[in-house]
């Protein structure tokens, strides 16, 4: 069992006793009996709208709805979701049992205290709080959980936006002082206050354009296999991709840049346009049957495909090639495009930087004793330009030993001082390394 599986085995072990525990007590299906069971309900809650200044009671009441909001079932929140009304459409009764969706502009970002006397809240990582104003001028306070990393705190920006969220109360709520010198909070209360799991961030970008929530990207981590920390941020990716065909990148970056880590231009760019052109030597469907994911994406498939591509000479520990494999997750191809394994078929995928994706070569698999670790890029698009050639030909950019007889793909990519290539008339045959039999993703259906 590699890593990822490993990984992903545990995952669902805990996930599967944890079901186990809660299978005496489920929590209620509305959203109203399930804030009951928790002692928010609206009842509770009351307490925020007295006309007391805001103060450390209403705090800990407050963030212990963020937490239960955080904690409850996916598949809840779902539901509780789709139910969801605009707040320009919610009745005069705004203070009920039922979230709103909000959307407009993200102003100001401080984080907020978390009561070390509260079990429930202070097992939050963190809590925030965000001022939203909305096209129609109103201003909207909303106190999380999840706020994208990349908002700088305790300054003013100006940032697209969208939560939902339950509303707490009207014309108050709270307001973060800075420690020493420093701007505090926006003066003036909002209309409404709100409590939520996360607000999202959907820059004015091709991926952003198209709906995706950057903040997801937040889990995403670099030259380490796929974890179950990646799977929001991917079938978010494949559901944006689906809204739309992807605008051609107007700079796409250089190969190099992709498969060097040196570069880090997945921590930089993560999210932005790429465009690779090369021989795909593998097409697979990828089936899925998790019931979230097929409401999310709208679909019970994706395909994933290995497309070689033309590099300058690269050598890596002791072996030089001068073509390179990056795999590119798609929603659907071409009619007519062959799938399956030993392809030769040119494609030009253009799609969105996702991550760089590591797996652990086995001890002794590259010629030595030592572990390594190889990497690809990974890239996420809606679809694939194909140009069907005679099967005869055989493609020059891709050496026989970079294919294994068992159909595994190559690659070769190491952490950490592997980086040397030079440019000559000469070019060394490529020997053999090896890639897992496909890149498994977290929910995929398939395990990992």
């Amino acid at each position: 069992m590699n890593h990822c599986a490993a990984v992903l085995a545990l995952t669902a072990a805990c996930a599967a006793c944890a079901s186990s525990a809660a299978q005496a007590v489920q929590p209620p299906a509305s959203l109203a009996g399930y804030l009951t069971t928790f002692g928010v309900d609206r009842a509770a809650r009351s307490f925020l709208e007295e006309p007391l200044a805001w103060d450390d009671a209403k705090q800990r009441l407050a963030l212990r709805v963020v937490t239960r909001l955080q904690l409850a079932p996916a598949e809840r929140i779902v539901e509780w979701e789709g139910e969801s009304v605009a707040l320009g459409q919610a009745p005069a009764g705004i203070l009920g049992d039922r979230l709103v969706r909000v959307a407009g502009r993200a102003v100001f970002v401080a984080p907020a205290d978390l009561p070390t006397d509260d079990p429930v809240a202070a097992a939050m990582p963190r809590a925030e709080l965000v001022r939203l104003l909305t096209p129609d001028g109103r201003v909207v306070d909303v106190l999380a959980s999840a706020v994208p990393r990349d908002w700088p705190r305790w300054q003013t920006i100006d940032e697209p936006a969208g939560v939902v969220g339950l509303p707490l109360t009207l014309d108050a709520g709270p307001a973060p002082r800075r420690d020493g010198a420093g701007s505090g909070w926006p003066p003036g209360p909002p209309a409404v206050l709100l409590a939520a799991g996360r607000v999202a961030w959907h820059p004015d970008t091709s991926l952003g354009r198209l709906g995706m929530d950057y903040g997801l990207f937040d889990t995403v981590a670099d030259g380490r296999p796929l974890t179950a920390a990646d799977g929001d941020a991917f079938y978010a990716t494949l559901a944006a991709v689906g809204n739309g065909a992807a605008e051609p990148p107007t700079t796409a970056p250089a190969i190099t840049d992709l498969i060097d880590p040196a570069q880090r231009w997945f921590s930089r760019h993560r999210g932005d346009g790429v465009t690779v052109a090369g021989v795909c030597r593998r097409a697979t469907r990828i089936d899925i049957d998790d019931p979230l994911r097929l409401r999310q994406l709208g679909a019970d498939r994706y395909w994933e495909l290995f497309v070689f591509v033309d590099t300058p000479l690269l050598q890596v520990h002791d072996r030089v090639h001068d073509t390179y494999p990056v795999v590119c997750c798609v929603r659907e191809l071409p009619s007519g495009m062959p799938t399956g394994q030993a392809l030769n078929e040119r494609v030009r995928v253009t799609g969105f930087g996702f991550k760089r994706y590591a797996y652990p070569l086995p001890v002794g698999a590259d010629g030595g004793g030592e572990p390594q670790r190889l990497e690809v890029p990974l890239i996420v698009a809606r679809g694939v330009q194909w140009r069907p050639s005679a099967p005869a030909v055989r493609d020059r950019a891709t050496p026989p030993g970079l294919l294994m007889p068992a159909g595994l793909l190559a690659t070769a990519l190491a952490l950490g001082g592997w980086w040397l290539w030079r440019r000559g008339h000469r070019r060394t045959p490529s020997r053999r390394s090896h890639l897992p039999d496909r890149v498994r993703l977290p929910g995929d259906g398939g395990g990992s």
